[in-house]
């Protein structure tokens, strides 16, 4: 499975991007619970997914443009 960021939303209602295939535990940033832990491979997602912003290279396409934008 090809790795990407997803978009994940915490049962408080706070929304954080992880990383489809974290090494570490990832807490949410509001309220610390945890949003994803490793299992060897895809990590394991405790929130809901919102939406699946792609691999490496778009999201480093997303941040240039967005850099661009804002010249």
């Amino acid at each position: 499975m090809e790795s990407k960021y997803l978009k994940v939303k915490c049962k408080c209602g706070n929304e954080q991007t992880v990383f489809s295939h974290t090494t570490q535990i990832v807490n949410c940033s509001s309220c610390n619970e945890p949003l994803a832990h490793p299992s060897g491979g895809v990590a394991i997602i405790h929130g809901d997914i919102v939406e699946e912003l792609g691999g490496f290279r778009y999201l480093n396409f997303q941040i240039r443009t967005n850099l661009l934008l804002q010249l």
